[in-house]
């Protein structure tokens, strides 16, 4: 007699079963999206002992006849396939019945149900099933919709059930797929309770921003930006909400990301989310998401895992750059608003030095010493000293400036705007806008011979290392001779570079290029080519401790909206910072 022998129809489904239903939070899945294909506009869901004992899931959807309410749970049966071809265009989360099969093996399930068109009659039908096996059929005396209970999860697959976390974990899975599904259909009244009390109640609202207040923490909630919407040649779009740079959590389950409507797992989706906020987060920091991509059926596969949970794209490539790019646009767009010219609110005494200051892009070590005088305030308004003016004209054009607050401690710039204030870095936000224009230019640097030329010491293998990149230097209008074993005299630099910043400087590179040397040519000159850019940005941009004129900080933010990476500095620090105006509200107990 041979080894080989079938396993009998219900073992097989069991073992089947598992490959779908893993956990509670897999069968609320099943159920919920059942409920949603089904039209539903109310759902209530029902918990008991994490799941474990009771997940109760009733709707008012259109409901099921007699005998569809049987055959669904036969294996394989579908409302929605006749062909495999017809894969492709499930426009559906599923059908009536899809993982009803999976999860009548491995439970005991009671489905009660009545047609919509059937609203006039005064009972639907009732089956309970237990193992795949029909206990009972009934009429009964239901509403409209479907109501399905699943009761003594994995009762009949004692290895399964063993296999579950502990119990907060099963219920944080239970609440995760809850959060998505509530996300992705906003319109929709949900009620969740748990062993009988009511922990959630979610009415239908207009936008997935109004349905994080109910689910999320009220900061995460109340400080989401709607997201840049983009689209390309292919039909493919993305669009959404995320929070503002100023809000993070220190792990990923507020990131959500929905697929033609569909919630879904993607790692790659994930990296390119977080991409767009390089340079903007803490590490090990995460925002919260809650993202909608759009696109053909035909270049997205849903059906490469057997939850669903996981979709592989046609172009991985293309619409993981569209989310960075999507993201980085909205992040760049709310700062962009928070800088938008306003009217000041302040205005600089106009004196012979403010008026003759040089402009902010020369990088020079003067800067325009501004006074604030007292003046009367006026009724009605804040009681902050305002300054003299002497010149009707100036006070005239200064109106059509942002709205300026002013310096912070002579290091920080105040902007006020909407629902928000802007502090900018001048030091970091002034490196930012050098390093952009240097780059640009790198190689049509012009130096300036100096009056008196600066002698530099050095050690003799510093000096070594400098003289085999004499010709980059040179480029960046940086030229210098040897003198002696220990000195080089610099007798021409860039205008930024000036007494001690370019001693510091040239000390600077010597050193890195003694500690880089070993380096790959190409990598060590793109490396090199980098921090030399770096350096003189740093070296040469506004300090903290530097008192700004008006004109001078209005130039800085002008120059700062111009570039790309405006966020953070060229060392990675954080150019700005936006707090909103519900945070000042909570500090002062106004909320």
């Amino acid at each position: 007699m041979g080894l080989i022998h079938l396993l009998p129809p219900h073992e097989a489904l069991k073992i089947a079963a598992g490959e779908v239903i893993e956990r509670p939070a897999h069968v609320l899945k099943e159920l919920l999206e059942n409920s949603l294909d089904a039209g539903a506009t109310t759902i209530d869901i029902f918990i008991e002992d994490f799941g474990k004992c009771l997940i109760r899931v009733a709707d008012n959807g259109s409901g099921m006849s007699a005998e569809d309410a049987e055959f669904c749970f036969v294996s394989h049966a579908t409302s929605k396939l006749h062909h495999l071809d017809d894969l492709e265009h499930v426009a559906s989360y599923g059908f009536r019945g899809e993982a009803l099969a999976s999860i009548a093996a491995i439970s005991k399930v009671t489905l009660t149900t009545k047609l919509q068109s059937a609203a006039a009659d005064d009972l639907g039908i009732a089956i309970e099933y237990s193992g795949v096996e029909v206990q009972k059929r009934s009429q009964a005396s239901c509403g409209c919709g479907t109501d399905i209970s699943v009761r003594d999860l994995f009762f009949n697959t004692p290895v399964r059930k063993k296999f579950l976390k502990r119990d907060e974990t099963e219920w944080n899975a239970l609440q995760t797929i809850l959060h998505a599904v509530c996300l992705s259909h906003p319109g929709v009244h949900f009620k969740l309770y748990r062993d009988g009390m009511c922990v959630l109640n979610a009415p239908g609202v207009a936008h997935e921003r109004e349905r994080a207040l109910a689910l999320w923490d009220s900061d995460v909630a109340k400080n989401l930006l709607p997201m840049h919407p983009l689209a390309d040649d292919a039909k493919i779009s993305i669009n959404g909400s995320i929070s503002s740079p100023q809000i993070w959590r220190y792990g990923r389950h507020y990131i959500n990301f929905f697929v033609n409507g569909r919630w879904v797992r993607n790692s790659e989706l994930s990296k390119a989310l977080l991409k767009g906020y390089a340079g903007v987060l803490p590490d090990k920091c995460f925002p919260a998401a809650a993202v909608f991509i759009t696109l053909d059926r035909s270049q997205v596969d849903v059906n490469v895992h057997p939850k669903k949970e996981e979709v592989r794209f046609v172009q991985p490539g293309v619409v993981q750059a569209m989310l960075t790019s999507a993201v980085k646009k909205t992040l760049e767009q709310r700062i962009t608003q928070a800088l938008a010219p306003m009217p000041s609110r302040f205005t600089p005494i106009v004196t012979a030095a403010s008026m003759s200051a040089p402009p902010l892009h020369d990088a020079m070590p003067y800067f325009a010493q501004v006074r604030y005088q007292s003046a009367p305030v006026v009724q009605n308004q804040v009681n902050v000293a305002m300054p003299i003016v002497h010149d009707q004209a100036k006070i005239e054009q200064s109106t059509e400036k942002r709205l300026i607050i002013g310096q912070l401690f002579a290091t920080y710039i105040v902007v006020e705007k909407d629902d928000a204030v802007v502090i900018i870095d001048q030091h970091a936000a002034h490196e930012r806008v050098i390093y952009e224009k240097i780059k640009k230019n790198y190689d049509i640097q012009h130096g300036i011979d100096l009056l008196f030329p600066e002698l530099i010491t050095l050690d003799a293998d510093m000096i070594g290392e400098m003289l085999k990149h004499k010709d980059f230097f040179t480029r960046q209008g940086i030229a210098f001779d040897v003198i002696g074993d220990e000195k080089i005299v610099v007798r021409s630099a860039p205008p930024q570079l000036r007494g001690d910043s370019l001693a510091s400087f040239i000390q600077d590179v010597a050193v890195f290029i003694g500690e880089h040397a070993t380096l790959q040519h190409d990598l060590f000159a793109q490396t090199f080519n980098e921090y030399i850019h770096a350096q003189i940005s740093c070296k040469s941009a506004i300090k903290a401790g530097d008192v700004l004129s008006h004109e001078q900080m209005v130039k800085l933010l002008d120059d700062l909206e111009a570039v790309d990476n405006r966020f953070i500095c060229v060392h990675g620090r954080p150019t700005m910072w936006c707090i909103e105006k519900n945070e000042f509200e909570k500090k002062f107990r106004r909320t």
